[in-house]
């Protein structure tokens, strides 16, 4: 199963300011594990670019927290798409991650993927894809005009693992010997589990 633990400030009266004696309240659910979300990305993935763009607030950059009003709007735009997989620039025109998952350009070996210090979230397997393969890992700063110049293009998160993009919109991609790299290394760890 998959289990969801949310915190918050706790309950509080009205306005933004959180009382001084706040108690964190701590929300615990529990849900079946989302086999059919795994089969999804299974043979690969199509993508499109979302119209919803990310913020730039360098203050919540990289935070999972529940103020992702932008996600839902980009899920809902890409309700008109199923089966596709929506990926957001920030208002900057930086490429930050996809609605429900980050993602990393190949090049050659290395792997690049956008930095989280002005918005999107610091996915937990974006941080160990990036720790495990560090020397051969760049954060930074990615421009749409490098998305076509990619080898290989994948999405990461906990729920799916590692998930090759074959197409965003008219560019086309194949997995290749880093993405099977990354996917049997994923499967290794996940054994030892």
């Amino acid at each position: 199963s998959l289990v969801k633990i949310v915190l918050t400030r706790g309950t509080g009266g009205s306005g933004y300011l959180p009382e001084t004696d706040a108690v964190m309240t701590r929300v615990v659910t529990a849900y079946p594990w989302p086999e059919e979300q795994v089969r999804r990305g299974r043979n690969g993935a199509t993508a499109r670019l979302c119209d919803t763009r990310l913020a730039v607030q360098p203050a919540l950059g990289g935070i999972n927290h529940l103020n992702r009003l932008e996600l839902v709007l980009a899920a809902r735009e890409m309700a008109a798409y199923p089966g596709d997989e929506g990926l957001l620039l920030d208002t900057n025109d930086h490429l930050i991650s996809a609605v429900d998952s980050n993602i990393f350009l190949i090049m050659g070996d290395q792997l690049l993927t956008p930095r989280m210090d002005h918005s999107g979230v610091r996915g937990i397997l974006r941080g160990r894809i990036a720790r495990a393969f560090k020397a051969r890992t760049e954060l930074r700063r990615i421009t749409l005009d490098m998305l076509p110049e990619a080898d290989e293009v994948i999405l990461c998160d906990v729920i799916r693992g590692i998930v090759p993009v074959i197409s965003v919109g008219d560019w086309r991609f194949s997995p290749g010997p880093v993405t099977a790299e990354l996917q049997a290394w994923l499967e290794e760890r996940r054994g030892r589990q």
